[in-house]
């Protein structure tokens, strides 16, 4: 069950409605990418969907939430009614709204259904960066509580026994959500400090108001009007300086209070008593069990890892209701993540148990229907990457939503997706405003490109030759990747066709298939030159038959290259005994000149 359009109106950043469609030409519910600039209203579709869905903002079912943006578009002087409008590839549609009532001169919002759709109600649709983050700042305590909360129902296979839901005690919420918001000024202010007295914050620990006064007096000394004032290494502040630097820790040292208090009333509320059942308490754990043998997996198979044996999450070491992730490493030492990832390791760790948790409630009867909110802006390269490439393999048959601002990130996934011939839809933001909201542009992202075909088809020979040259630059930038040419390549390095082609042409000229094919598109590589590329008076006299041919060799050498069933590029890493490069599922394939 997959979403195929979804409608949107004065919702969050949406002023306007608006009407996306997530179906490719045959109708078909597919992936897709949303791009646009930060501030553009990515966000806001992601929280429509997860609204109109779940019932939920941020995995929060109340509207009203100070802590974020207001789900009540603001473009209004006087506020109208949201509205969201899910059709689903089965037919089915699934409208949800936000009413607004005025009540004693107070404005309130309310939810037209508070109940989840049935085929989204066991786990959370969507993931945020915060996601991540949040779970960095909490206690083993509070993190059991978070993932608790991220398992919305476990199904019941009891038909007698209809108590199924978790019920957190709305109280441990309130404080959890406002430890969250504390530690978060806490770690700003760390960072001011650390940046007056030139430490970095991150390689000293500040845990009480003794610490922080230590720090200080060995980082900084008071300006006395001596110069040859003896500094012992220290940075010298005047009294302005030193003033302020006491201010920040003051208020620093008051948050590290207000988080100790909190924590404090936590711990008296965390208890079994707070959950609704015992029952339901076993099945969460079993169902975060479940999730966690996903994990040693998927986190070997996307990061460079190679130290660890297995990852398991551990439950009631520090109290009946705390869970800690614990990794036991090959030489047969269990340690604990943060110990000795690094940040971008940890935050993929937490990432894939995030996932493994949405994995499990699908095999638990959840729609496939996943989505990555601006999640891997921050991790490295290369196991972002990974982790898409993961998870286009893993999760095949799912309908997934990615969010993107850089461009660069962008075009990976493209890659990603077509590599791993998961068809996608993409909507670009071109602008956002006010009162317009956001400006969308969308395409089905085309895996076979038909460019040069309809231009040959068109006669027009003009179109034709420049058709071909953007063609074979297209052919010349993707083989010289696949193939081995003399020159290394790297995805988005910037080379030319004079660059590539000698190379290309070394390698498939080894084909006797191929040979003469190559040798004509090579003897005629002067009409991409003269009429495709630049402006010549002279090159007007090439013939229409001259460029005729062109066009035509260079769509061939694209059928023999690329393959429309898998949309692979021929790669000489998938060859065989008798072929010197094949495309992924073999349709494709050159062979080799006995």
């Amino acid at each position: 069950m997959k979403i195929k359009k979804l409608y949107i109106e004065a919702f969050r950043g949406i002023p306007k409605s608006v009407e996306l469609d997530f179906s490719n030409r045959n109708g078909d519910a597919v992936s897709t990418i949303i791009y646009g600039d930060n501030g553009t209203g990515k966000s806001s579709i992601v929280d429509a969907i997860e609204f109109n869905l779940q019932a939920r903002i941020e995995r929060d079912s109340k509207i009203k939430n100070s802590r974020r943006p207001s789900a009540i578009s603001k473009c209004y002087t006087q506020s109208i009614p949201a509205k969201t409008k899910v059709e689903l590839d089965n037919g089915c549609i699934i409208e949800r709204g936000i009413d607004i009532f005025v009540k004693n001169d107070k404005v309130i919002y309310k939810a037209t259904d508070k109940e989840s759709n049935e085929n989204f109600s066991y786990v959370p649709v969507a993931l945020r960066r915060n996601d991540i983050m949040t779970y960095n700042i909490l206690s083993g305590i509070e993190r059991q509580i978070l993932f608790f909360k991220f398992i919305y129902q476990v199904p019941d296979n009891d038909e007698n026994d209809s108590e199924v839901l978790l019920e957190i005690d709305p109280e441990i919420e309130d404080l959890q959500e406002e430890c969250i918001s504390i530690k978060r000024r806490r770690d700003e202010l760390k960072k001011i400090l650390g940046e007056k007295i030139g430490v970095n914050p991150h390689r000293f620990s500040i845990n009480d108001k003794e610490a922080i006064d230590l720090c200080i007096k060995r980082s900084v000394v008071l300006q006395n009007g001596n110069p040859r004032q003896r500094t012992q290494g220290r940075k010298l502040v005047s009294q302005e300086e030193y003033d302020e630097i006491a201010r920040i820790s003051n208020a620093l040292v008051e948050k590290l209070l207000e988080i100790k208090m909190i924590k404090g009333q936590i711990t008296k509320l965390t208890d079994t008593s707070s959950v609704k059942s015992n029952k339901r308490l076993k099945q969460n754990m079993e169902f975060l069990t479940e999730a966690s043998s996903y994990l040693t997996e998927a986190f070997k198979s996307t990061s460079s890892v190679d130290y660890i044996d297995y990852i398991q999450l551990s439950f009631g070491k520090k109290t009946d209701t705390s869970l800690e992730i614990l990794i036991k490493l090959k030489n047969g030492l269990t340690v604990t993540p943060s110990s000795i990832f690094s940040e971008a390791n940890y935050d993929l760790l937490i990432l894939l148990l995030y996932v493994s948790i949405i994995r499990v409630g699908a095999n638990r009867g959840q729609a496939k229907v996943f989505i990555l909110d601006d999640v891997l802006q921050s991790v490295d390269t290369q196991i972002r990457a990974k982790f898409v490439n993961y998870i286009l393999s893993e999760l095949k048959d799912w309908q997934i939503f990615i969010t993107a601002h850089d461009r660069l990130w962008l075009n990976q996934l493209r890659y990603l997706f077509t590599n791993n011939n998961h068809e996608f839809k993409e909507f670009q933001i071109a602008s956002w405003s006010f009162d317009q909201g956001p400006i969308i542009m969308s395409q089905l992202a085309k895996m076979y490109d038909d460019s040069l075909e309809i231009a040959i088809k068109s006669g027009n020979t003009t179109l034709m030759a420049s058709m071909s040259g953007l063609m074979l630059e297209k052919i010349c930038q993707n083989l010289s990747i696949e193939l081995r040419i003399d020159i290394k390549r790297v995805r988005d390095d910037k080379y030319t066709i004079g660059d590539l082609w000698p190379g290309i042409r070394k390698q498939l000229k080894k084909s006797k298939d191929l040979e003469p094919l190559i040798e004509a598109i090579h003897n005629s590589l002067y009409i991409r030159n003269l009429l495709a590329c630049h402006y010549n008076e002279w090159a007007i006299a090439l013939s229409d038959q001259e460029i005729r041919e062109f066009a035509y060799n260079v769509q061939k050498l694209y059928e023999k290259t690329f393959c429309p069933k898998c949309f692979s590029w021929i790669s000489s890493q998938n060859s065989s005994p008798n072929t010197y490069a094949q495309c992924k599922c073999h349709c494709v394939s050159v062979y080799k000149t006995n």
